[in-house]
């Protein structure tokens, strides 16, 4: 069963493989919703910055980057050429947080991850580090969000089913 995050604008805490939490601030949620697909727009995307709570353990993603005019942008396809996200990243470095993934859009109700996308988070676990050992993948549609976690050790890919009523 899929879970579908349609809810935008309040924190968000979901259950991961480790039965630790990932909590997705509202600040992150509005992004998403001020990119949703809708009508004709062309995909959208960023990376995903975040860090692991020192007292609860739990990851939280507290940013999220937005598309910039030098990103290669289509109707069914979005790419990274801004070197903006990778700036976002060092500046979040400096308050130990770092990058936990990326994020983008798809122009249905409900998305579903492609072959590409599976290639790219793949791609994403064997070259990419993380401050909490997985890195976090999440595809917008027009009707709300869905949350995979890869574990960067086991390169493993699940969706996180576990919402949890805060």
């Amino acid at each position: 069963m899929n879970v579908v995050i349609n809810n935008f604008e309040q924190l968000i805490k979901l259950k991961m493989q480790n039965n630790k939490y990932l909590d997705i601030l509202d600040d992150v949620g509005g992004i998403f919703k001020k990119h949703q697909q809708t009508g004709n727009l062309e995909e959208a995307g960023g990376i995903l910055i975040g860090y692991v709570h020192r007292i609860y353990k739990s990851v939280v993603i507290e940013k999220a980057t937005e598309p910039q005019k030098e990103d290669k942008r289509t109707f069914l396809g979005f790419l990274r050429k801004s070197k903006y996200h990778i700036e976002a990243v060092k500046i979040a470095k400096r308050t130990n947080s770092g990058y936990i993934g990326n994020w983008h859009t798809h122009p249905c109700d409900v998305p579903n991850p492609s072959i590409t996308d599976y290639s790219s988070w793949k791609k994403s676990l064997d070259k990419e580090s993380s401050t909490c050992g997985s890195l976090f993948f999440i595809i917008v549609g027009r009707n709300g969000y869905r949350v995979w976690e890869g574990n960067i050790k086991t390169k493993e890919i699940i969706e996180i089913f576990e919402k949890i009523k805060i």
